[in-house]
C-alpha cells in the first residue's frame, strides 16, 4: 500500500467524492446508481477507512506482529520509513529500526502496547509547542516556565526576526517509563 502511494490517494479521493455523494439528499441518481454507489463506497470503506485521513506516507510506522505483517515491513524498508514494532521470540527482527521485545499474541498485550503509543502521541503532540514571533520585536529574550509532573522548567529562546516561526520541544517520558508507570498502578 505504502509502494503505490499514487494510486492509493486517488482511491481514497474517490472514496470521499462517493461519500460526499450519497449524503447528499437528492444526488440526481436514480435507485439503482445509489445503491452501486453504496457498494462501491462500502467496499472502499472496508480497505481505506482506516488511512482516509492520511496525506502522504507516513514518517514512522508502529507495526504489532511482524509476521503478521511482513509485507508492511518490506514496504517500509523500500520507502526508508523507520519501524518501531514489537517482536516476539518467534519474530524475525531483521528491518526493525525500534524492536521491542514483547507478546504479539495476548490480548491484553496488544491493548497495552496500543495505548501506550496513543498516549505518548498526543504527549508529544502536546508539547510540540509552534509559536509566531511576530508580534514580540526583535533580539527579545523570551522566557517560559512550565509545569511538569517531575520538576518546573523553564525554557529561553531568542527571536531572530519578527516572521520567525520556532518550535519549541519538551522531551515527553519515554514509552518504557510509561509502561512501568502502568504497570506499578496495576500492582496496585
Amino acid at each position: 500500500m505504502l509502494t503505490n502511494w499514487k494510486t492509493i490517494s486517488n482511491s481514497i479521493k474517490r472514496y470521499k467524492k462517493l461519500s460526499a455523494d450519497l449524503k447528499k439528499e437528492n444526488t440526481g441518481f436514480t435507485k439503482k446508481e445509489n445503491l452501486k454507489m453504496g457498494i462501491q463506497r462500502d467496499k472502499l470503506e472496508r480497505s481505506l477507512g482506516g488511512i482516509a485521513e492520511m496525506k502522504k506516507v507516513p514518517e514512522m510506522i508502529f507495526i504489532i506482529d511482524v509476521n503478521l505483517e511482513s509485507i508492511a515491513v518490506q514496504e517500509a524498508i523500500k520507502l526508508n520509513i523507520p519501524i518501531v514494532a514489537i517482536v516476539d521470540t518467534n519474530s524475525d527482527p531483521t528491518g526493525v529500526k525500534f524492536p521491542i521485545p514483547g507478546n504479539d499474541d495476548a490480548r491484553r498485550a496488544i491493548n497495552l502496547y496500543s495505548d501506550l503509543v496513543r498516549e505518548t502521541i498526543i504527549d508529544a503532540q502536546k508539547n510540540i509547542i509552534i509559536k509566531k514571533q511576530n508580534e514580540e520585536p526583535e533580539n527579545r529574550i523570551k522566557v517560559e516556565k512550565t509545569q511538569t509532573v517531575d520538576n518546573t522548567k523553564t525554557i529561553e529562546t531568542k527571536a531572530k526576526s519578527k516572521k520567525q516561526v520556532e518550535k519549541v520541544e519538551k522531551k515527553p517520558k519515554s514509552i518504557f517509563s510509561k509502561i512501568k508507570s502502568i504497570a506499578q498502578k496495576k500492582l496496585k
